[in-house]
């Protein structure tokens, strides 16, 4: 990665310097040699703004503007399959989810292969209605339904899984239903049937 290439090559810049200023006068050295090494420990202009740029390649902002390249590249991909109303929705909410403001640098971007999993879902079952966004710690793509009280929760993992959870209120007077378990793609559908998952997916 080009930060750790900066971060080596400016240790080994300063390890140099020591190293030839506290060199002991009775060593000596090919002329050859030493000239490599004080070439080596003299970084300016150019070479010292190179290394200032790679370090600032890696912020924060430069990933989520990768990332966001990267997943809008996935939707153009797949927008033959989908609805422009939904795939203009979605756009819009990664603006807001991937806004620098409310990232810090140490957070997971959105993962590539979780974020394509949600597509692949989307495009076998066509939901209409427009969920909210988040992401998981791991960076893992969420999408979250929620209807009156009743709430839907998908979580796009990484190995072709999906997490979900389901919240639901029969009766006014009574708790919710708590349900959550882990299953394939192709299972999801038939799993969630008990729980008339148009209410939330369909508008």
């Amino acid at each position: 990665m080009n930060t750790c290439l900066a971060y080596a090559d400016d240790f080994y810049v300063k390890d140099t310097k020591t190293f030839l200023t506290n060199i002991e006068p009775s060593i000596s050295f090919a002329k050859h040699t030493r000239n490599i090494l004080q070439s080596i420990a003299t970084i300016e202009g150019n070479d010292y703004q190179r290394v200032i740029e790679t370090k600032a390649d890696d912020s924060i902002e430069s990933k989520l503007t990768k990332n966001k390249e990267q997943l809008l590249k996935y939707i153009s991909n797949i927008s033959m399959h989908v609805s422009d109303e939904w795939r203009k929705d979605l756009i819009s909410k990664l603006d807001a989810l991937l806004d620098p403001e409310d990232w810090d640098d140490e957070d997971e971007v959105v993962s590539l292969s979780s974020f394509e999993l949600f597509l692949s879902w989307q495009i076998m079952n066509q939901a209409t209605a427009h969920p909210s966004y988040g992401l998981s710690m791991s960076g893992h793509f969420v999408a979250a339904w929620l209807k009156n009280e009743n709430q839907l929760v998908l979580e796009f993992l990484k190995k072709e899984e999906i997490k979900w959870s389901v919240t639901k209120y029969y009766n006014e007077s009574t708790d919710p239903e708590l349900a959550t378990g882990l299953t394939s793609l192709n299972r999801l559908t038939s799993v969630l049937e008990a729980y008339a998952p148009e209410e939330w997916l369909i508008k």
